[in-house]
């Protein structure tokens, strides 16, 4: 790439010419070529190209070189933080034609969030930003440097004072700060921003994290909350365990780990094994014992979210965990349990076990989730939606369901079995579990292009295995499909996937078991239902904020 000052060729009316960037990056078959003006105009007869300043018998000599000085030094920036691969293309652009730490985080959000974000986003973005300024007293529009520590010190005295008084709370406190800094990010990104500006932890939420009652859960505003401030893939796998277990109609993380394919079968009560093509058809069933009442639960794993999320949460642990280690073997669960994440007894290995929990538990609480509270926010969701009694401690397997052990089959208990899944649907439905998902996964898509992490993360298939190869469908972006290849120490854990046993290697057909196209198609469109997601994840990762 290349970025040189020159001189358009039209003269203006005061025999001056505009001073413009020409930036050139490609070669012939793919070049690309635009101008960026700077807002300069000069006399032609005293420019010098090589030394590019303007000769001292131009008129305003000193200011015209001192701003020419200050647009090569921001030129020469942008150029090494592209070859360091730290902006695209676009972004040097936008570098360029942006007015730089000048502009206000107004102009910046009801312009490029607007465009980038879906119009909640947007909203959200605007009001908290004026929540914000409201905060530290600030009047009229804040400019990128105004920014400082001082400020966010300001702001959580301010902050602190109005939580004693409970008229504050944390969340929303931390919802200010991680707008902000997510408007820094992405402005940085765009290079109409220009520094690694942060603030230290402290300031960042108030102290007293565990502001909810003990008796109260969690709102859906609570979640996208946490979403929008993660920043690592393990706070990302605190807030899809919450999920995962408000999912599961509250299950602990005992029951988490717990639970086995072993334990999943069809509405007719067939087992299921290892099938792929029985996952596809939303008949997932599990047949449980919960870890603490030894009472039954008969609990749908509807395919989304749950199945999806259960799916990319164990992959990311997979990513995390591979050299973890109980009693010399490994905590994770084999790649052909579908549902099943950790390996290891929960009784035996007690205060391992209890370890893991509290780290997952220390960084949700970091972002507003306690993980206990999913089990008390799908209890209240549940009440909120007057149900039956009976079926409400059903579905928390707080009463024996005496349906299981019988058949199924039959009128009478059919008709329960019916109203409590239409009750746990409707719950996931009132918490928009599917909207948390989204999000989720579209952070978690940010997450790998932010930090470079494997694309199988995003795993959308069973493994295939040709010679040395092992790879599995990730997507399906421009109507092409996308495969991402297992490499590293990851492999061997991969290979062991049997699915394509007794399936022909030869192509797309052995996508899975079943071969009926009408299946194979389905799940196209699942995957193109999630790839709608990219363009935000691409976006949204502008808005990860690194830790100091």
């Amino acid at each position: 790439m290349t970025i040189k000052f020159l001189l358009k060729s039209r003269l203006l009316t005061n025999k001056k010419k505009s001073l413009k960037l020409r930036v050139v990056h490609g070669s012939k078959g793919f070049k690309r070529d635009s101008i960026c003006d700077t807002g300069l105009k000069i006399n032609p007869k005293y420019w010098d190209k090589d030394k590019e300043r303007v000769t001292d018998r131009h008129s305003s000599q000193q200011i015209i070189n001192e701003r020419i000085n200050e647009i090569a030094y921001k030129r020469n920036k942008i150029l090494t933080k592209f070859e360091a691969g730290l902006l695209t293309y676009d972004g040097v652009i936008n570098s360029l034609k942006r007015g730089g730490d000048d502009r206000t985080l107004e102009t910046f959000v009801n312009n490029q969030i607007k465009e980038a974000k879906t119009n909640v986003t947007f909203t959200n973005y605007r009001d908290k930003l004026k929540g914000f300024k409201k905060l530290i007293g600030h009047k009229g529009d804040l400019r990128f440097n105004d920014i400082s520590n001082e400020m966010f010190v300001k702001a959580h005295r301010k902050a602190t004072d109005l939580q004693r008084a409970k008229k504050m709370s944390a969340r929303t406190y931390q919802g200010y700060v991680g707008t902000i800094l997510a408007i820094l990010t992405h402005a940085k990104f765009l290079g109409v921003y220009d520094s690694n500006f942060d603030i230290p932890r402290q300031y960042k939420t108030l102290k007293n994290k565990r502001t909810l009652s003990k008796n109260k859960g969690h709102t859906t505003e609570d979640v996208f909350n946490a979403i929008d401030n993660v920043n690592t893939l393990r706070q990302w796998q605190s807030v899809a365990m919450w999920l995962l277990q408000f999912c599961l109609r509250g299950f602990y993380y005992a029951d988490i780990v717990k639970m086995t394919s072993a334990d999943i079968e069809d509405i007719n009560e067939h087992k299921m094994g290892h099938l792929l093509s029985t996952y596809l058809k939303d008949e997932v069933y599990i047949n449980f014992w919960r870890s603490k009442t030894d009472f039954p639960m008969y609990i749908h794993i509807h395919n989304y979210p749950t199945m999806s999320l259960l799916t990319r949460l164990k992959m990311t642990f997979v990513y995390t965990h591979i050299d973890r280690k109980i009693n010399g073997n490994s905590v994770l669960a084999d790649i052909n349990d579908k549902i099943k994440i950790f390996d290891y007894d929960v009784k035996a290995n007690f205060d391992k076990h209890k370890n893991l929990h509290k780290k997952t538990n220390e960084r949700s609480s970091e972002l507003g989730l306690i993980q206990m509270f999913a089990r008390k926010t799908f209890n209240q969701y549940a009440d909120r939606l007057e149900m039956a009694e009976e079926i409400r401690k059903i579905l928390l397997g707080q009463a024996s369901d005496k349906m299981l052990g019988e058949s199924y089959n039959d009128n009478t208990l059919k008709s329960k079995l019916d109203r409590v899944e239409k009750a746990h649907l409707d719950v996931l439905k009132k918490f928009k579990a599917d909207e948390i998902f989204d999000r989720l996964l579209v952070r978690l898509k940010g997450l790998i292009i932010k930090d470079n992490l494997p694309k199988w993360l995003l795993i959308n298939s069973a493994v295939h295995t040709k010679g040395n190869s092992v790879k599995v469908l990730v997507g399906n972006p421009q109507k092409k499909l996308e495969w991402a290849t297992i490499e590293g120490k990851y492999k061997a854990y991969f290979k062991k996937d049997n699915a394509f046993a007794d399936a022909p290697d030869s192509d797309l057909d052995f996508l899975f078991e079943d071969k009926s196209e009408e299946i194979f198609k389905e799940k196209v469109r699942e995957i193109k239902r999630q790839e709608k997601e990219v363009k935000d994840a691409e976006t949204k990762v502008f808005k990860l904020h690194k830790q100091a």
